[in-house]
């Protein structure tokens, strides 16, 4: 008795990569990489609802972020996206410099990561910690999670970042 279905079985099973003689008993598939998102989740709704003085304090840099000027300048960028999205009819004001000390709500943060990776596809991961603290008694009001994955160019790291800026101001003028 002829055993015809070995052959046919064997070339598809190695060209596919998963026969292990041929791959070393790993896998050829590559996980997919972690989804990009911001998160402001709001934790006390009615301290929000009345508006007042918001104080964003720039990011720094976290665990796995290098401080130096490619940071800063982010963080600098997700000031302006903040900015610009309270100008939209919110009932925040964004207050700096030495007002900053009269806000009712004060952001700030951390850029926990910021990280080049690939060689002919160098992409930038960004992730963003952060929250909203009311100023009267310390108590989280919201939380702030982002996590971008962009080309690693420079338009394309200040758009996520700037990005990340108008989304916690969209959300905490819900």
């Amino acid at each position: 008795m002829k055993k015809t279905w070995i052959l046919p079985a064997v070339l598809s099973l190695s060209l596919s990569g998963c026969f292990w003689p041929f791959s070393g008993g790993k896998s050829h598939v590559g996980q997919a990489p972690a989804g990009s998102g911001i998160s402001v989740e709001v934790l006390d709704p009615s301290a929000l609802s009345g508006g007042g003085r918001v104080s964003f304090m720039p990011f720094s840099a976290g665990a796995d972020a290098e401080a130096g000027g490619t940071l800063d300048h982010l963080s600098l960028i997700m000031l302006k996206g903040f900015s610009d999205g309270l100008s939209q009819g919110s009932r925040f004001v964004l207050v700096s410099g030495n007002d900053a000390s009269g806000a009712d709500i004060v952001i700030r943060g951390h850029i926990e990561e910021l990280r080049t990776q690939g060689h002919l596809k160098k992409m930038a991961s960004i992730t963003v910690r952060g929250d909203a603290r009311l100023s009267k008694n310390e108590s989280v009001a919201a939380v702030i999670y982002a996590r971008q994955k962009v080309p690693a160019v420079a338009g394309k790291m200040d758009q996520a970042a700037y990005d990340i800026g108008s989304a916690i101001a969209e959300k905490l003028s819900e």
